[in-house]
């Protein structure tokens, strides 16, 4: 028997292979939709610059490396701002110093106000005491003249210490009034709210919070004077080398993502169905592979030359409008090609 199976394998194998192959691309044809148009997988430059200017000091890429999320792609010379956070470090320790004198001397004023306050009460209540036991001395003596007991040079001396009392408690009183407002302002002065500080140390604390602002946001602008990747990617283009000064806001280097959720369908200039956004969209990779579902994002206006990907043969010639569909799922590979048909278009006619 196995002479036989070897025989007829050899016989009859390679027409097997064939008519298999045969079934299956015909099978995959006609799971295929009918009317579909090209696609490919676009993906655009991420461009990395930076919001200051500077001379590069460091270039640690080039065309065609891949780098991972948060890679350094080049940096910037820090010298200026860090010469400049040297000397708000400087102020810093300055101002801080000067509140921390400000509060103190504050803290001071406030203690020896409270003990002014808390001395005149004692006095005026002292004194009140005093007065109290003096016009009780001169009532009793006022009585013995009266009764004849006594002539009235005894008043004298009891008369004179009772008016004598009266101007300390005056004197006190008023004392007290005053003192008791200094501590009172003294202690208004130290209040602190939830958000800002005492009014006795305002101003020291005002100028202490703007030297901070300035100094946290000097270290924001020497940390983006290094340039990282935002993304995954390959590098392209590299624009500077260095000793050569970067302007804000102009591009450094290049990277392209390693994937994209985005196809553009090159909708021939003449085709039969109408696409708008928020259509359903069905993929299909020219490579095989399950078919995969989008959604038309953007619909262009105008009717361009088609680009190469999206060309059958080499040198063909044809007006398509691009098409932009952002599809679900993992992302793809740049540059994959699809052939993409529309779910639900209908027919201008």
């Amino acid at each position: 028997m196995g002479w036989r199976t070897r025989d007829a394998v050899t016989r009859h194998g390679p027409h097997a292979l064939l008519a298999c192959s045969i079934v299956f691309v015909v099978a995959l044809a006609l799971g295929r939709p009918s009317g579909t148009v090209p696609g490919y997988a676009e993906v655009s430059p991420v461009r990395i610059g930076s919001l200051e200017s500077g001379r590069v000091v460091g270039v640690d890429v080039e065309p065609g490396q891949l780098l991972e999320q948060d890679a350094v792609v080049g940096t910037l010379d820090e010298g200026p701002i860090r010469g400049r956070i040297r000397v708000l470090e400087a102020e810093l320790s300055r101002s801080g110093a000067l509140l921390e004198g400000q509060k103190r001397d504050a803290q001071t004023s406030l203690a020896l106000a409270q003990a002014g306050r808390a001395e005149s009460r004692a006095r005026l209540r002292a004194a009140r005491e005093s007065l109290a036991l003096a016009e009780s001395r001169l009532e009793s003596a006022r009585k013995q003249v009266t009764a004849g007991l006594a002539t009235r040079d005894i008043l004298t001396r009891p008369e004179a210490e009772v008016a004598t009392l009266k101007g300390e408690v005056a004197q006190w009183s008023a004392r007290l009034s005053a003192q008791s407002q200094v501590a009172d302002i003294a202690e208004s002065g130290m209040e602190q709210g939830d958000d800002d500080a005492a009014p006795a140390v305002a101003s020291g604390a005002r100028a202490l919070g703007v030297v901070q602002e300035e100094l946290a946001l000097l270290e924001l602008r020497r940390l983006d004077m290094t340039l990282r990747s935002p993304l995954a990617g390959r590098v392209s283009a590299v624009h500077y080398r260095k000793g050569e000064v970067l302007r804000a806001q102009e591009v450094f280097a290049e990277l392209l993502p390693l994937e994209t959720t985005t196809v553009v369908a090159c909708v021939p200039e003449n085709f039969g169905q109408r696409v708008e956004a928020g259509g359903e969209v069905e993929l299909w990779p020219a490579d095989g592979g399950s078919p995969r579902e989008g959604t038309v994002v953007d619909v262009s206006g105008l009717v361009s030359e088609a680009p190469d990907r999206c060309k059958q043969r080499p040198n063909e010639v044809g007006w398509v409008r691009p098409v932009r569909i952002a599809v679900d799922g993992a992302g793809l590979v740049p540059g994959q090609r699809f052939d993409v048909a529309f779910e639900g278009a209908t027919d201008d006619d």
